[in-house]
Parts: C-alpha cells; sequence; structure tokens
C-alpha cells in the first residue's frame, strides 16, 4: 500500500509541473531567451535631381547591445529609371549621442564597407523619434533642405 502511494503522489507530481510548464510559458519561450539579432528598417522617398525621387530603404541588424551596433544595407531606387536597378550600399553602424546642436540626440553613424580601391564613407542619422530618423551632413548638423528628408519605420 505504501509504494502504491509514493507511486501515485510522483505520477499526480509530474503531471502538474507538466501542465504548470506548459500553462505558464508559451511554445517559443526558451527560444526567445537566446539573443537574437533584431531587425529595423526604415524607409521614404528622398529628392533627387534628375528622377521624381529615389526610394530608399535602410535595414539596420543589431548583433551588439552595448553600445547598440551591427551591419546595415541601403538599397536605393531611382524612380521612372529604365534599368531601375537597385543601388545597394553595405556596411556597420553603432549608435552614438551628440549632435553639432543637441549633446544627447541618439545618432547612428554608418561605414561603409571598404570594397576593392573604394575609401570607407561615413555617414550620419539623427533619431527624430521612435518613428523617424534623418541624415545629418558630416559635421552631425540637419541637413537645410527644402525637402523631406526623413526615412520612417517601416513594420
Amino acid at each position: 500500500m505504501n509504494r502504491r502511494v509514493v507511486f501515485i503522489s510522483l505520477l499526480i507530481l509530474i503531471f502538474t509541473l507538466g501542465y504548470i510548464y506548459y500553462t505558464k510559458f508559451p511554445n517559443n519561450y526558451f527560444e526567445n531567451l537566446v539573443a537574437k539579432p533584431s531587425v529595423v528598417k526604415y524607409s521614404g522617398t528622398l529628392p533627387c535631381a534628375d528622377c521624381p525621387g529615389i526610394n530608399e530603404v535602410i535595414t539596420f541588424v543589431q548583433s551588439q547591445n552595448n553600445p547598440p551596433s551591427g551591419t546595415f544595407t541601403i538599397r536605393d531606387v531611382y524612380q521612372e529609371r529604365n534599368d531601375n536597378q537597385p543601388s545597394v550600399t553595405k556596411g556597420t553602424w553603432m549608435q552614438t549621442t551628440g549632435t553639432a546642436n543637441d549633446s544627447k540626440a541618439v545618432v547612428y553613424v554608418l561605414t561603409t564597407e571598404n570594397i576593392g580601391d573604394s575609401v570607407p564613407q561615413t555617414s550620419y542619422y539623427l533619431k527624430l523619434n521612435e518613428n523617424q530618423i534623418v541624415r545629418l551632413d558630416s559635421d552631425k548638423n540637419q541637413i537645410g533642405a527644402p525637402f523631406n528628408m526623413t526615412l520612417t519605420l517601416t513594420k
């Protein structure tokens, strides 16, 4: 009789723990504990001198959290061009703070890859708010253009 009670108690304990495990944790709970790179995309239409506009998409892949950094891809498509082939630029990015006018502003520093004889180029983007970024000049000042140069977060 004593063995039977112990056996039934163990079965109840096992089923209870299994029930708690499967009801408290979603199916992907433990997968989400492993750090995965996050991907963020910003897009917009930028001005163009000899076409109606440039459709630009910047994809940030974050691989480190402190400070935030990773890789990026910029994909530009010139509107109403015969070839309509995208221009693709790749490189690395990191988050810093400070512009010429605001020492606490969040700035993304993008450095292009060194391909062949090309020299890596650095560009700066100011985080305007949670949904928008805008390109800065080489001195980290906003570009005083009469055009909308804002890129918006895409879901």
